[in-house]
């Protein structure tokens, strides 16, 4: 085995790209260093930032050597492999990947509702993107959970394909007050059973609370 040393994941401080990341360190009891820039302060860090200078980065140390990931699909399979939640064999990993990714695609919908400042507008742009995207997105993902036959996206474990699942379904209940489709019955059973893990439910109780 490999001696690794000083994880530092770095990301804004807010859940974005980078809650998964976080998310699979605190499941897997992996010590890491969770540095957070504020929008405000990023500019002026930017420049040294290592790789593409973008955010989220992971360095860390192992057998002597440095190493620097950028990223954040590449990180979380990065981790979700070494922590054992990636599939039993590559076309396993395949499906992780395409769901997770799958699931990226919800992303720049919701941008004009985070971006927004007027409340009422939001609500409106928020009441907009539910029929015509959210519950759509929620139902193709319950069938794929169906189709699997197993309670899971991927094979019969908790994969980062469901915590990814998790992750947007828990930002779109907790932070929009978006309901999971009554027929979305396989994928309201995964969201429940992977919330029920008590090391994710102490780490989202003691989490620092983000708008995104």
């Amino acid at each position: 085995m490999p001696s690794t040393t000083n994880y530092k994941f770095s990301y804004f401080d807010v859940y974005g790209r980078g809650e998964v990341c976080r998310i699979l360190f605190n499941l897997a009891g992996v010590k890491f260093e969770d540095k957070r820039y504020t929008f405000a302060e990023w500019p002026e860090h930017k420049d040294a930032a290592p790789l593409f200078q973008q955010l989220p980065t992971l360095e860390f140390e192992e057998d002597g050597k440095k190493h620097v990931l950028a990223q954040s699909k590449g990180i979380e399979i990065f981790l979700a492999r070494r922590f054992g939640f990636m599939g039993k064999d590559d076309i396993e990993d395949a499906e992780i990947a395409q769901y997770t990714l799958g699931i990226d695609d919800l992303r720049p919908l919701f941008a004009p509702v985070l971006l927004e400042k007027d409340e009422e507008k939001k609500k409106q742009l928020l009441a907009e993107l539910i029929p015509v995207h959210m519950v759509p997105f929620l139902n193709r993902y319950n069938s794929f959970i169906a189709k699997n036959g197993h309670g899971h996206l991927v094979g019969n474990k908790t994969t980062l394909a469901d915590l990814a699942l998790f992750h947007i379904v828990w930002v779109a209940t907790n932070k929009y007050g978006l309901p999971i489709p009554k027929e979305a019955t396989d994928l309201a059973k995964l969201f429940e059973e992977v919330g029920s893990d008590a090391t994710l439910k102490a780490y989202i109780a003691t989490r620092k609370d983000t708008p995104f």
